[in-house]
Parts: structure tokens; sequence; C-alpha cells
């Protein structure tokens, strides 16, 4: 099968039906050991060429058997043009030791309701950090997928890119958006965005929604982008 049959084959499974009836893969948890990782000073950021963040972010797809799942995602700039970023229990299963990269995981950016605007982009490659494959770490939940063309375009050069950063300040103005929702079921995985250029939407993600915890209600937590999310970074691009 050529790749653009296989993608066509991936678009045609994920009618709008399907898509509309996804659960949301949110996690909430009574309390976390996690401990948060050393601020380290140096601050390292790479920029997108271009991008806006209406584009930019939309919905992950897959299957487990007979179920339908949803999370969030954003496309991040890349040498390929082909990078999303998401939350690491989006592609993994740390419970089942799976991976999700068989079940047929796809990108739909700018998702509005079982529609598909920019098209449905399937998942080639995927990494996560060792600190969430065999620790189940929050710090680590984070993930780097690869994508297919789609009729020979990239994903980055189709809708824009936003930048990604490391070692941003913790205490900074942050953006999370809802788009055409607020922010409720299927968030997981979308993108924390700082320096924002209002007039372009294009900012650096220097997180992604992660988990809730019980007792904190209104109050979504991420993994803090420092040394060893740019490492999986690079590790990631450089594939």
């Amino acid at each position: 099968m050529t790749l653009d049959a296989f993608n066509q084959q991936l678009s045609n499974y994920w009618t709008s039906d399907k898509l509309k009836s996804a659960k949301s893969l949110d996690i909430s948890l009574s309390k976390t050991n996690s401990s948060l990782p050393t601020n380290n000073s140096t601050k390292s950021k790479i920029i997108s060429p271009n991008g806006r963040q209406v584009y930019t972010t939309g919905r992950v797809f897959w299957q487990v058997g007979t179920t339908h799942y949803t999370c969030s995602a954003a496309v991040i700039v890349s040498k390929s043009g082909d990078m999303i970023c998401t939350a690491g229990h989006c592609v993994y299963d740390t419970t089942s030791k799976t991976w999700y990269n068989q079940n047929n995981w796809v990108f739909v950016p700018g998702y509005n309701n079982g529609n598909t605007p920019y098209g449905v982009w399937p998942m080639r490659r995927v990494t996560a950090l060792v600190g969430w494959t065999t620790q189940s770490d929050y710090n680590y939940d984070v993930a780097m997928v690869a994508v297919s063309t789609v009729n020979g375009q990239h994903l980055q050069a189709y809708v824009g890119s936003q930048g990604i950063g490391f070692n941003f300040p913790r205490s900074a103005f942050t953006y999370s958006f809802g788009l055409a929702c607020n922010m409720g079921p299927g968030c997981s995985g979308g993108p924390w965005l700082q320096n924002v250029v209002d007039s372009t939407g294009i900012g650096y993600v220097t997180s992604v929604n992660s988990f809730q915890i019980t007792t904190v209600p209104n109050v979504i937590n991420g993994p803090y982008f420092d040394m060893n999310i740019k490492n999986l970074y690079d590790n990631s691009t450089s594939m």
C-alpha cells in the first residue's frame, strides 16, 4: 500500500461520528508524589518561522479495541516540518505498557465538532521519555510525534507551527487556549504558550496539559520544559 493510499484509508476511517464519539483521556489524581525538576536558569528557545495558533492546535484520535479516544496537541517547529507535541499519556499507556502507534492514531489540526478543516495526519513516529514510559512520572508526561506527509504536503508548511521553549520562567504569564470551546475534556496534551504575539498567535510551547489533582479544582498541571524535554525534542527532530 502506498503512503497516500494508507493516509486516505485512515482519513476514511475517521468519520465525523467516530471523531465526535471519542472519549477524553484526561488524568485526575488524588495526589502526586512527583517532585518538581530543578529550575535551570539557562533559557533556550527555537523560533518558529510561521504559524497561527488556531490552526496549529488540534486534536489527536486513536482506537483501543472498539473505543475511540482523544487528546490535544500542537504543531511545533522542526526541520522536517512534521512534528507535533502532546502529552505522554496520549501516546503510551503506562499500565498496559502499550504504545498507541498501531491504533489508527491521527492528528487533526483545527478540529471542531467532527470537522477536519485541515485534514487528517497519521502518526509516522513517536518518542517519549523513559521517565514517563518506565516510571509514570508526570514531570515527563510529554511526547513528540512526527506525522506523515499528506498528498506531498508537510504539516508545518500547511498550517504553520509554534515555537518551543525550554527553561522559561515558571512564573511568567502563560496562555492555554480552548479552541471553539472552554477548557474541558480532551484538553490533555494541549500546549501552554509563552511570549505569544497577539497579531499572529505565535508563541513558544513551554508545557502541555497533563493532569488535575481532584482536591484542587479548576487547576491543570503540566510538566516544566527543562533540558530533559529539550533532549527529547532534539532526539526526535534528528531521527
